[in-house]
């Protein structure tokens, strides 16, 4: 992607510098592993310590992997905390393609369910899911993305009753389908066995421009 971002023309290295830095894939790696972590608990998700340092680290090995110096690469979750603070300070404000993707995102969390629908699908994504994110997000960057109106109380509400659906489920497993652990649940969207891997790569910056991949 740096390399179709460099030839596109259209990124401004001068005043941007390289395309996606080593300084927004170190965020983004915070975003992913500690910021997960916090909001699966407020989702009311529980680990060990070991799962916790255990989880952080696949995600501080994929940053190595990817060229993010130490400088910038957290060593703990504590520090990866410390990392997503310091991000979301120096973040711009949400553009019109923030809003696109942010909001893409929530409309397809259903099909990850087997929700394939469109009328089902739209409304998890407006009776449950908008309102449990703009809990843990905050109103006024759900605002920025754009996401649809709702009360704070009625986001918090939302947010406990999903978290108390959860922890039932765990404390009275007998009663609920599933038994698998939250960090089970957690990698099991990631799995491909079924369908699996391709190492195949876009060749063009514009996704309908590029060639099937």
């Amino acid at each position: 992607m740096r390399r179709l971002l460099a030839e596109s023309g259209e990124w401004d290295e001068d005043a941007w510098g390289t395309p996606i830095s080593a300084a927004s894939l170190g965020y983004a790696i915070a975003c992913f592993s500690a910021r997960t972590l916090a909001h699966s608990t407020a989702l009311g998700a529980r680990y060990g310590p070991g799962q916790r340092e255990g989880y952080c680290a696949v995600w501080r090995y994929a940053g190595h992997l990817m060229g993010i110096p130490e400088a910038v690469l957290y060593a703990t979750e504590e520090e990866a905390r410390h990392m997503f603070r310091i991000g979301i300070l120096c973040e711009p404000e949400p553009s019109d393609e923030s809003a696109i993707m942010a909001n893409a995102l929530i409309g397809s969390a259903p099909m990850v369910a087997g929700i394939s629908d469109a009328t089902e699908r739209r409304d998890l994504a407006n009776r449950l899911i908008y309102p449990i994110s703009r809990a843990l997000v905050g109103s006024d960057l759900a605002d920025r993305l754009r996401f649809p109106a709702c009360t704070h109380a009625r986001a918090q509400r939302m947010l406990f009753l999903h978290r108390l659906d959860t922890r039932l489920k765990r404390g009275f497993p007998r009663l609920f389908s599933g038994g698998k652990s939250t960090m089970e649940q957690l990698f099991e969207v990631s799995w491909y066995d079924a369908a699996g891997l391709a190492y195949s790569l876009p060749d063009h910056v514009d996704a309908e421009q590029s060639s099937h991949w």
